[in-house]
């Protein structure tokens, strides 16, 4: 009788200790990701962080996940090393490469990013975040062919009105309107409160000098998402060149109600205020971007203009000569010529100026 008693007795104990740390693993991950998924990164953390000392060289899933969170919470560095220990577990692992792609997109080291995407792709040639997020990257890198194959990869795999759109925006930066507005009536077609593909669109029609159509979708933009502000100055834009000056004026005025410290508000109002030749309210929100962006060449360049046409010569070469230290490319060498211009009105040495702006084409 004590021998089975004994003997039940180590088979408890064996029971007990015959724990399984995958099971485990796997549990304390499920729970992390609902943490994730409820914007709780800390507390996810923790969880993973309980999955990796329970086994460390078992518990890919919690590198992986842990790594997410930290990319999540702006924790780049430690992000990175999570991922590169998942990598170095299980090197056939996509979803790590596609994470550590993730980070690297989010810090805008969009090279590094392609990099990681594709390594990705090559172990899943339909792994559509993948493809998708590599196609952002070569568009961000003003790589567009490459982004088009991308992005058209991506709508084979899933035609959303999304992957549309993005295909429609690199078809107009190759200026291949058709095709452009093409992807956005498509976008729209699939969702029609898609804001983002009516300012395509209107962008498209806008570069085609179709101003009414453009003011058109922009105005639905506006109606679809009220603090969009690029909708506002696009519409600016539109309205300023059918003269509309008060319309032009109301809506960089509201933009500028929503965010106070938006440049490209002060930027297009000034634009209107100049067509209208108020100089001084032009002059003012001029120097209102400059005060915000200190480095931003259109402000000088265009205060320089204003100078100009108030006959401030000596200023306007000053603004000028900013503008040429900040990027001596600018608008193919317009501020080059701009300021020999400025240079001949008084009397001062234009030769260089001129041959320079003809040598960059303007």
């Amino acid at each position: 009788m004590k021998k089975i008693l004994l003997l039940l007795l180590c088979v408890v104990l064996y029971s007990c200790s015959d724990s399984n740390p995958t099971a485990e693993i796997e549990e304390l991950c499920k729970k992390a990701d609902e943490l994730v998924e409820n914007e709780e990164y800390e507390l996810a953390i923790v969880e993973y962080t309980k999955a990796i000392e329970l086994n460390s060289d078992s518990a890919i899933i919690a590198y992986i996940g842990r790594g997410d969170a930290y990319d999540r919470l702006e924790k780049r560095k430690e992000a990175l090393s999570d991922l590169n220990t998942a990598i170095k577990l299980d090197p056939k692992n996509a979803r790590a490469y596609k994470n550590k792609a993730d980070v690297y997109a989010n810090i805008k080291e969009y090279s590094s990013a392609i990099d990681e995407y594709t390594k990705a792709i090559e172990l899943d040639n339909e792994y559509n975040h993948a493809i998708y997020w590599r196609g952002v990257c070569y568009y961000n890198l003003e790589k567009y062919d490459l982004a088009l194959e991308d992005y058209s990869q991506s709508i084979k795999l899933d035609p959303n009105a999304d992957n549309y759109v993005r295909r429609g925006n690199t078809y107009w930066k190759l200026v291949k309107n058709k095709e452009a507005i093409d992807d956005y009536n498509t976008a729209i077609e699939l969702d029609d409160e898609l804001a983002w593909a009516y300012n395509g669109r209107g962008n498209i029609y806008f570069g085609l000098e179709n101003y009414t159509l453009a003011i058109d979708d922009y105005t639905s933009v506006i109606k679809l998402d009220p603090e969009y502000l690029h909708a506002y100055t696009n519409r600016s834009s539109a309205y300023l060149k059918l003269e509309k000056y008060k319309e032009a004026l109301e809506d960089c005025n509201r933009s500028l109600e929503i965010d106070s410290s938006y440049v490209i508000g002060y930027l297009r109002r000034s634009s209107v205020y100049q067509s209208m030749e108020n100089y001084d309210k032009a002059l003012e929100d001029l120097n209102k971007v400059l005060d915000l962006e200190p480095d931003n060449t259109t402000g000088y360049m265009d205060r320089g203009n204003i100078y100009w046409a108030l006959e401030d010569n000596q200023a306007a070469i000053d603004d000028y000569t900013r503008v040429i230290k900040l990027d001596p490319e600018y608008s193919s060498g317009w501020a080059y010529r701009n300021r020999g211009i400025m240079k001949d009105l008084l009397r001062q040495s234009p030769c260089s100026d001129y041959k320079k702006a003809c040598d960059l084409g303007s």
